[in-house]
This record gives structure tokens, C-alpha cells and sequence, in this order.
């Protein structure tokens, strides 16, 4: 009833779409007017619990990880399965033999099963990964294994399919990201807790950042072994992350010092280099986020291409969000908008390099569906999308959205649906792409 119910609002809306007219910038090549539907098929008894991560290759296939379980038996049977979406948002029926690729858990303990993660590789292909949770702080396995474009386990990655790394998982603090030449890096947070200045407890933000080849074994000249751990400066927290198109990695978030309040970020180069100069230069940089009077101003995501500005978006409480800029060296672009800051009318949940240095953003309002911006190369927003930006025909959930790039010119939208759903409800998502011009 659930799927049927999506699907259904998905097609009254698409029409109501059309029916607009010139106002409309939706993609009409891709699903119905620009809109699909994302409702993994299941077997007789079987539901779609939640869709807990989607990933979009630079073809603009995406690949959807989907928990399903059964209770037609005892014990229940459950799992986590990829499923494949074309460029043109319709489901790849054939895709893993039509049930979908099912990761496996790595462990008989469900104590120890981790969230399953994806990423899709320069080649298009889908990269899977497990979380494995074993006793002690700091400890776990990250298991990952690269599927064939049908499916299938691609036994010449690493050893016959898989490679195990160690990482200071915690919780769900780790994903995979796609790196140029077919690499892979596996990155994973974790905070370490401590007494700071012997008054109250504060936490040692890292993240450990592995590279992966393209036969699936850490890359060499890259770190130390293939890896490399940053720590955030004043007991920081990292909050985001950004991978450029040659290699390079970026972290950021808050401190608990005075230096470190209005925030931190951290570059890692191409070579797996911690670049200490930049991360000076960046502190005080951030420090002019001090201007925004707002109420919980903090940076929320990074875009930074191969050259060019690094553009910080983020939320400033009731005053919306802002836009500030960096030169590629971490010092403050001083001479763009006022003086390196943008404020903007909404808060910025996450964006994406768009066409003539002007970004894609989605907002991130609280208990209302995101709205589709875009930003242009001098901070203001783009009013073809319309003084609000452009809605996401049928969406109705707060959360659980992500933007990818789909082509030049495009955007895409992934939706994960409700959180969670049991018994014979079945979660389904959506899929958008929108045109960036006319």
C-alpha cells in the first residue's frame, strides 16, 4: 500500500509539473517529466524496511542499497541488498540475477554487523562495503569488494573479491568515496574522549583516510602504506568532508578552543600530505563566520573543484544560511561578495559544483522537504529557480536526501524515504533530475 501510495503521488505530481509549463526545470528525458520512483522489487512476503544508501556514478546510473526482511518463518530473515537504476531512472531488471547483490554481513555475531556503504567507482562501477563492530574503543574492520556492471562479484579486486581493512569505526562514522583512476578511499571518523584542561571532557576528532587502487590494494606513494590520519585541531569534531576530482581531501568542523569555534578544515593532498600551512591559514579564515549574528552558525558541506575557490556552505539559525569563500591556499577570498561571505536566505544542507561557477544546493530546513538552489559564481541566488527555489515534485519526508551531479548541465536528487518501516509496509524513495538551464 505503502509503494503504491508513492508511486501514485510521484505521478499526480509529475502531471501537475507538466501542467506548469516554462516554469517547470525538470529533466523530461529522465523517469516521467523528471521524476521516478525508487521501490527496489522484493519476493512474496518480503518488504522493503528502509533504503539506507544510494550512490550515483558519473553516468548517472544510481545504485541503491535496500534492508529487506521476512517474517514469513521463524527465525526472520533479512538482509541488505543493491539494487541498479539506468541514467533513465528506470530499474535494471537483471541486475545481480533480479534479487539484487546482497552484501554480506561478515559476521555471525548481529552485534557486530556494521551499516553496509556504496560508492561507484570512475568506471561505473558499484563498490560495497560492511562495517564490522568488534569490542574495545576503537575498534572494527571496514570488508570491501567492487561488483561487476551486472552484479556480480568482481573476483580480480584485491583477494578473490574482498580486502579487509582495520579502522577506528564507531557507530556509523565511515563511507566510501570514489577517487580518480578507478581508486577507492575508505575514510573513518572516530573521537577519542579525554579530559580537557582537567575540567570536562572533550574528544580528539580523526579521520583515517585509506586508498584503494584500482586491483583494490592500498595504493602505493599515497600516506603512509596507502593510509593517513588526521586529527582535528582544538578536540574538534569533524562534521564534513570533500573530495576533489584529482584526490585530494578536505575536513572540517568545529573546536571546543577559542581558536577552533567558528571552525576548522583540513586538507589531505593527493599524496596522502597533511598540509599543516593550509590548516593555519584556514582558522583564520573561518574566524570570519564570527560576523553572522545568527544563533548555531556552523558549516555543514564543502564544494571544491579541481581549481578554483573552496566554496563553505552552512546553516545560520533563524538568519538562514551563508556561502564563504577560500582561496585553493586556505586564506580568506576577501575580495568576493563581502568580504569573503555570502549570506543567503535559506541553510544549506548540501551542494555540488555546478555549470559556470555557480553551485547546486539543496536547503535543509527543518520539518519540510528540501528545495533545489542555485547559487551563482557571485553568491546570489539563481531566480529562474524561482524565489524559493524549485520544489521536489511528491517528496514529503524532512530528511534522507542527497545531490549529485548527472551529466553536464543536470542535477540529481536521491530521496531514502521514512527511516524505517516493519511488517508489510514497503519504504520507497524518489528519484529527480533537474536541468540547470533552459
Amino acid at each position: 500500500m505503502r509503494r503504491a501510495m508513492v508511486v501514485s503521488i510521484l505521478v499526480v505530481a509529475v502531471a501537475l509539473v507538466g501542467a506548469a509549463g516554462a516554469e517547470a526545470r525538470l529533466d523530461p528525458t529522465f523517469g516521467q517529466e523528471g521524476a521516478a520512483p525508487l521501490s527496489p522489487p522484493v519476493p512474496s512476503g518480503w518488504s522493503n524496511e528502509r533504503l539506507v544508501a544510494a550512490a550515483t556514478g558519473q553516468n548517472g546510473e544510481t545504485f541503491v542499497v535496500a534492508h529487506q526482511s521476512s517474517c514469513a518463518s521463524f527465525p526472520c530473515s533479512q538482509g541488505d541488498f543493491v539494487f541498479r537504476y539506468l541514467a533513465t531512472g528506470a530499474l535494471e531488471p537483471a541486475f545481480a540475477g533480479s534479487r539484487g547483490y546482497e552484501i554480506p554481513t561478515e559476521s555471525t555475531n548481529s552485534y557486530e554487523v556494521g551499516k553496509p556503504l556504496i560508492t561507484v567507482d570512475s568506471s561505473g562501477r558499484p563498490v560495497v562495503g560492511r562495517i564490522v563492530s568488534t569490542s574495545g574503543e576503537g575498534a572494527g574492520a571496514i570488508v570491501v569488494r567492487r561488483l561487476s556492471s551486472n552484479g556480480e562479484l568482481d573476483t580480480g579486486f584485491a583477494a578473490q573479491g574482498a580486502v579487509r581493512l582495520p579502522c577506528p569505526c564507531q557507530g556509523e562514522s565511515a563511507q566510501l568515496l570514489a577517487g580518480p583512476g578507478n581508486s577507492v578511499f575508505v575514510v573513518a571518523t572516530s573521537e577519542t574522549r579525554k579530559k580537557r584542561s582537567g575540567q570536562k571532557s572533550g574528544a580528539a576528532g580523526t579521520a583515517t583516510l585509506v586508498k584503494l587502487d584500482s586491483t583494490g590494494h592500498r595504493a602505493r606513494g599515497f600516506g603512509l602504506r596507502g593510509s593517513v590520519t588526521a586529527t582535528a585541531p582544538g578536540e574538534g569534531k569533524i562534521e564534513y568532508d570533500a573530495l576533489t576530482p584529482d584526490g585530494a581531501t578536505y575536513f572540517g568542523g568545529r573546536g571546543l578552543t577559542k581558536a577552533t569555534e567558528a571552525g576548522f578544515l583540513l586538507r589531505v593532498s593527493k599524496k596522502g600530505v597533511i598540509d599543516t600551512k593550509f590548516e593555519g591559514r584556514a582558522l583564520e579564515a573561518l574566524k570570519r563566520l564570527n560576523a553572522i549574528k545568527g544563533n548555531e552558525v556552523r558549516v555543514t558541506t564543502a564544494v571544491v573543484g579541481r581549481t578554483g575557490p573552496i566554496e563553505l556552505f552552512g546553516s545560520a539559525g533563524s538568519i538562514g544560511g551563508f556561502e564563504l569563500r577560500l582561496h585553493p591556499n586556505g586564506t580568506l577570498f576577501s575580495g568576493w561578495a563581502e568580504d569573503g561571505l555570502a549570506l543567503l536566505p535559506y541553510p544549506i544542507a548540501t551542494a555540488v559544483q555546478g555549470r559556470e561557477g555557480s553551485t547546486m544546493a539543496l536547503t535543509g530546513e527543518e520539518a519540510a522537504p528540501p528545495h533545489v538552489l542555485r547559487i551563482l559564481s557571485k553568491g546570489k541566488l539563481d531566480k529562474a529557480f524561482g524565489a524559493t527555489g524549485e520544489v521536489l515534485p511528491g517528496a514529503t519526508n524532512p530528511t534522507g536526501y542527497s545531490l549529485y551531479p548527472a551529466g553536464h548541465g543536470r542535477v540529481g536528487v536521491t530521496d531514502l524515504g521514512q527511516p524505517e518501516c516493519h511488517a508489510t509496509c514497503q519504504v520507497s524513495g524518489g528519484l529527480w533530475r533537474f536541468l540547470e538551464s533552459r
